[in-house]
């Protein structure tokens, strides 16, 4: 156990001991635990030796931007957050008068991942299929006829398959979704029972339906990597500023979805409208009951 601060002579590291105590005392996930004391990291390297009562708006104006100027704004975002909640916890413990992050306004980034329309997709599919991997264009149909992130694609299996639906499990937040098997994306004319089909005739007998020669899963790179050759062989690089990833598949499918007229909040596991609304720009469940997409 740490000894109560005392004002005047605390460290900003040693007030990250502090909070990082609370942090991992709270009923969060691992995952969450772990992007939260990497927000604490950036703060302690940067400012860990200096008193709590003499870091100013200055110093953490500096420090945002410089986050910000690497290439990594969402992160400045999450830093920013995490410094908020730990200068007002200190002000009120009384170990500093102000909060001197509340003069700094927070980072609003922007995506600057380019979006990916039906026409890119199927070009990119093109390619696949032409570069004698049937697996990678049996993938991109599955992701983007069941709406998933990238790990969960990679993750799906025939023992997720029962009572006429697909139950997935996701890992980032864990969601579930249970999703028809005779759901259709009408953009592209596949449903999610030919998509899974065509995937096992690919690798009969696979432990997943993303598979490799031998059965075994491929890891999620294999499929930022492939996809990323695909589409650098399908368009020029200038096409995009920055061009579209994997992830972007699902937003795709979001916005194919909504216009047939799916409720796309549940097939894309989000708790709240607006988050899959950010995915349409151009649980609350308990315990393990899964969420059901209506045809």
């Amino acid at each position: 156990m740490f000894q109560y601060p005392q004002s005047g002579t605390t460290t900003l590291a040693q007030w990250c001991d502090m909070h990082e105590e609370l942090i991992r005392s709270r009923p969060l996930k691992p995952r969450t635990i772990n992007d939260r004391l990497n927000n604490l990291r950036h703060l302690r390297n940067a400012l860990g030796s200096r008193l709590l009562c003499h870091i100013t708006p200055r110093d953490l104006e500096l420090l945002i931007n410089t986050i910000t100027r690497s290439g990594r704004p969402f992160t400045a975002r999450r830093v920013y957050i995490e410094a908020n909640e730990l200068f007002n916890a200190a002000v009120y413990c009384r170990l500093i008068p102000n909060n001197p992050l509340s003069p700094i306004k927070m980072p609003t980034p922007r995506p600057a991942r380019a979006r990916l329309s039906l026409q890119h997709f199927l070009k990119i599919r093109e390619v696949a299929e032409s570069m004698t991997r049937p697996w990678f264009a049996s993938c991109l149909n599955l992701a983007l006829v069941t709406g998933q992130r990238r790990a969960d694609v990679a993750a799906m299996a025939p023992t997720q398959v029962f009572a006429n639906h697909l139950h997935v499990i996701q890992q980032k937040c864990g969601a579930r979704v249970a999703i028809p098997l005779e759901l259709k994306l009408d953009a592209i004319g596949i449903s999610v029972r030919e998509s899974i089909d065509r995937c096992l005739e690919i690798r009969p007998g696979s432990r997943t339906f993303v598979a490799r020669r031998d059965g075994q899963p491929y890891v999620t790179a294999m499929l930022t990597h492939t996809f990323a050759a695909c589409r650098d062989k399908a368009f020029p690089r200038q096409t995009w500023r920055s061009p579209p990833t994997f992830h972007e598949i699902r937003s795709l499918s979001e916005r194919l979805y909504r216009s047939q007229g799916i409720n796309t909040q549940i097939l894309l596991g989000h708790k709240h409208a607006r988050m899959t609304d950010l995915y349409n720009d151009e649980r609350d469940l308990e315990g393990d009951a899964f969420k059901y997409v209506s045809l």
